[in-house]
């Protein structure tokens, strides 16, 4: 279960720098012109919660004990930034297919942090 934890922290939260990477590339982020210390507060979070995930899932893989303590940091990290992001997207018009996404990483990321939780008391 270690090792799925591991992968799963290391693809969400390359995946969130890619996001990222290509929706600011792209132009995609308007408030980066109409609210830019909102947006800028906003990417730290994020990209914090990115690396977190990183560090974690590679201490994992490296069977380094510091990481488990770790993981669980980074996985409520992911939960808060998926529900905030969830909630920023309902009921917009482009919103559909964020809401799915991140509803669904709200999914995995409990079922995730239920089935590390019982490893981790055993």
């Amino acid at each position: 279960m270690k090792r799925v934890v591991a992968v799963y922290c290391l693809l969400v939260g390359l995946s969130m720098l890619l996001l990222w990477a290509g929706l600011l590339i792209g132009g995609k982020v308007p408030e980066l012109r109409s609210d830019p210390a909102d947006l800028i507060c906003h990417l730290v979070a994020e990209i914090a919660t990115a690396l977190t995930l990183i560090v974690a899932g590679l201490g994992a893989l490296a069977d380094g004990r510091w990481a488990a303590s770790l993981r669980l940091v980074a996985l409520g990290m992911l939960l808060y930034a998926t529900i905030n992001s969830l909630g920023y997207y309902v009921g917009r018009p482009e919103g559909t297919p964020f809401v799915v996404l991140f509803g669904s990483l709200i999914v995995a990321t409990l079922a995730v942090l239920v089935c590390y939780r019982d490893k981790v008391r055993a």
